[in-house]
């Protein structure tokens, strides 16, 4: 599974390398993987149309699991990384070179990062990438031979995705208090905000794509209690993102008209259009939540619900939708003090209603389904993420981590439509 903030080390690597070690042409700096060739730029950083094959390089040190091949794009392997405690081994291919021939070696690889890693040399990266340099930060390469670099990281690495994987009992063993993988609230907040522009620009290349023939789509679903920051997450995570490749939704109680069809009947509707990222504000999960703790069908119809929802969800992954399903960890505490803040604010009293109390009485019977939701709905091509959210400023990190992280995995590249002359129509244009 890629990974995508290790972009910048990825890219500092190879555009910024010995003199002696890397060709130039012309400004540009050309490596050949076989038949993969790739150009970049130090004027713009790197070549849009081809950086993932400097994205695959390291990425995947981004990852607990042993051996995984590096690959670009399904061709020619580079290598394989194998994470092994708070090192990274990389084995690089002894077949890799430079365009003109010349050895892509071990050699290259640590003199490349260690620039990179020398705070007071200008090619220094601090972000908006953090993960390799904060949660998995490289603080020495050994050239163990001319194949094999290993990298020395002050902790251990995991990526969003994994860090906050749903898993058995995973509501019971995350503090809603926590805040895995970012070390303070100043930071998780210049972190989300370097990290917007990234978000923005994926979420563009997916419209694109869907402009041009891709069925990919992201839906990003939303769960929690009351006060657990939903709203919150769309206006601050999701607004980050162009409006014009959104759609959002909010679902609640189904009207008379919707509770003539199947419970998933209104939620097929608002699907998200190819190349849109969706977002369901509350979901079709709520008629196995709610519809639980109220007791408002027979155990037999829950229990196929359940079932009903994975074969739903199976059939959209199928199609191209890529789903994140996260359940925002709101605590007892941290969900009472908002609750009587929006008593304290007028301009929130519109979200108030018997109903906060009431549904808060059942405490419990909904930590209880949610749980079981987690268990029965949390297949590998539709995951659920526990996120902590008693702190605001978390949510937004982990969520913007999370999209991020998800869309980088779809290897977006912006799309050139079939047939078409660009010479000709410039040249048009400069006639006019």
């Amino acid at each position: 599974m890629n990974k995508p903030l290790i972009v910048a080390a990825s890219l500092a690597l190879l555009s910024f390398s010995s003199s002696q070690a890397v060709p130039t042409r012309g400004g540009s700096m050309v490596v050949s993987y076989k038949d993969d060739v790739t150009t970049l730029d130090p004027a713009i950083g790197y070549d849009t149309q081809n950086w993932p094959v400097i994205h695959a390089l390291f990425v995947t040190l981004l990852t607990y699991d042993a051996g995984i091949k590096l690959k670009l794009w399904g061709a020619t392997d580079l290598g394989t990384v194998s994470p092994d405690g708070k090192t990274y081994t990389f084995k690089l291919r002894d077949d890799v070179t430079y365009h003109d021939g010349s050895r892509f070696d071990a050699e290259a690889v640590k003199f490349n990062f260690d620039r990179v890693l020398d705070k007071g040399h200008p090619y220094y990266h601090t972000g908006p990438f953090p993960f390799i340099f904060t949660l998995g930060s490289i603080v020495r390469t050994e050239v163990v031979d001319p194949t094999t670099v290993v990298f020395h990281l002050s902790e251990p690495y995991a990526p969003m995705l994994t860090m906050l994987a749903a898993g058995v009992g995973s509501i019971a063993g995350i503090s809603p208090a926590g805040s895995p993988g970012v070390k303070s609230e100043k930071q998780a907040v210049e972190q989300t905000a370097a990290l917007a522009p990234t978000l923005a620009d994926l979420q563009e290349q997916l419209f694109a794509n869907g402009k041009t023939g891709s069925t990919q789509r992201v839906l990003l679903v939303l769960q929690s209690m009351d006060g657990g920051g939903k709203d919150g997450a769309v206006k601050h995570v999701v607004g980050q993102m162009n409006p014009a490749g959104l759609s959002i939704v909010s679902f609640g109680a189904p009207t008379k008209a919707e509770l003539k069809h199947d419970f998933l009947w209104r939620i097929q509707q608002q699907v998200p259009a190819a190349g849109r990222v969706g977002v369901f504000n509350r979901s079709h999960y709520e008629d196995v939540l709610i519809v639980k703790v109220h007791q408002l069908v027979a155990a037999e119809e829950l229990e196929s619900r359940y079932d009903r929802i994975n074969a739903w969800e199976a059939e959209l992954a199928e199609q191209g939708v890529v789903l994140i399903k996260v359940f925002m960890h709101l605590s007892y505490d941290e969900q009472k003090a908002r609750l009587l803040g929006r008593l304290d604010d007028p301009t929130k009293h519109w979200k108030v209603g018997p109903a906060d109390v009431t549904e808060r009485a059942r405490w419990h019977d909904y930590q209880a389904a949610y749980a079981a939701v987690l268990e029965r709905c949390n297949p590998d091509s539709a995951p659920w993420f526990v996120v902590p959210a008693d702190h605001k400023w978390y949510r937004d990190w982990a969520l913007t981590q999370l999209l991020v992280e998800t869309l980088t995995d779809l290897h977006l590249r912006w799309p050139e439509p079939a047939g078409l002359d660009l010479a000709a129509i410039r040249s048009q244009l400069l006639a006019t």
